[in-house]
């Protein structure tokens, strides 16, 4: 005789509505098992009618039981059955409620197997895991390529300095390639120097001469940026500059350009000279220009591991 026969005997409750998948009736009092269905007896391997509640699942404590039925109306508990039958859920949860039939108290046991809901919490559990480790490491990749770009910011601004802002903003925007490559154009050119520099550097120490010189080039690479102008070098106190590449507005707005920067040049010195007889210096600079347009090789000389 298999286990459903043998409880038989075990009156079925019709008015009983069954809407979970394991069901039972124990008695209030006594706390005797006195229906279950067939799903019930499967999971909780009951053996003959009667059995006790605490017999039926060991882990529930009877005064919790009851303080929670007479403070909420019912108590929910989670189990484990530890059972290798794989008809047997890993989790279940069972409901308790005191309910009443034909005048009699009782408590009823609606059981639910909870395993997917567990094993869909664990795959949740599991990526949730995953993708907080994922950020983890993006974080800690952002942070490095934060502060690479920081770095690569830093250098390339002090790399600014020795590019001027037209070539520095070519190759840094990939406009130009730095290819060993030239080509043909036409450009306006200025050179100019100070007059009477080499016969000054005579008579002034090292320090304060290179306070002059580095003032009076600053002025000058200002006002060569305002106008467009390309800075090629300074050669001590001579200045080169060009117009027409990498951008030109035209070869006459080109020529205009480089003579309104001389003239504004010659302008600033005016103010310098002033500075510099102020500092001690009573010769007065003035600065020799010379301006020239027509064809140039411009481009990148040199070789592969230094251009020019």
């Amino acid at each position: 005789m298999n286990k459903i026969e043998s409880l038989s005997s075990i009156l079925a409750i019709p008015t009983v509505e069954l809407i979970d998948d394991a069901y039972a009736l124990y008695q209030e009092k006594t706390l005797e098992l006195v229906y279950c269905n067939p799903v019930f007896i499967e999971w909780f391997n009951i053996q003959q009618p009667g059995s006790l509640l605490d017999e039926t699942i060991v882990s529930l404590q009877k005064e919790t039981l009851f303080k929670r039925l007479d403070k909420r109306g019912y108590y929910n508990i989670s189990i484990d059955p530890g059972s290798e039958n794989k008809n047997i859920p890993a989790l279940i949860e069972i409901k308790f409620q005191r309910t009443q039939w034909q005048g009699i108290n009782y408590l009823s046991a609606s059981a639910r197997d909870m395993s997917i809901l567990k094993e869909n919490e664990m795959f949740i559990d599991s990526h949730s895991k995953m993708i907080e480790e994922s950020n983890r490491k993006l974080s800690k990749k952002t942070s490095k390529l934060e502060e690479s770009n920081q770095q690569l910011e830093s250098l390339s601004k002090k790399l600014a300095k020795y590019l001027s802002p037209e070539v520095y903003n070519s190759i840094f925007t990939g406009e130009k390639e730095v290819n060993l490559e030239t080509q043909r154009k036409k450009l306006t050119v200025f050179f100019s120097d100070i007059h009477g520099f080499t016969a000054l550097t005579d008579t002034m120490e090292a320090e304060s001469l290179a306070t002059l010189l580095n003032s009076y080039l600053k002025e000058m690479a200002e006002v060569a940026a305002r106008y467009g102008g390309t800075l090629d070098k300074f050669i001590g106190d001579a200045i080169m500059i060009f117009f027409g590449d990498p951008k030109s507005r035209g070869e006459k707005q080109d020529a205009l350009a480089c003579v309104m920067m001389a003239i504004e040049m010659r302008e600033r010195l005016k103010y310098l000279r002033e500075k510099w007889i102020n500092q001690g210096i009573s010769e007065p600079l003035h600065i020799r220009i010379g301006i020239n347009t027509g064809y140039c090789t411009v481009g990148n000389f040199g070789s592969e591991n230094r251009e020019l």
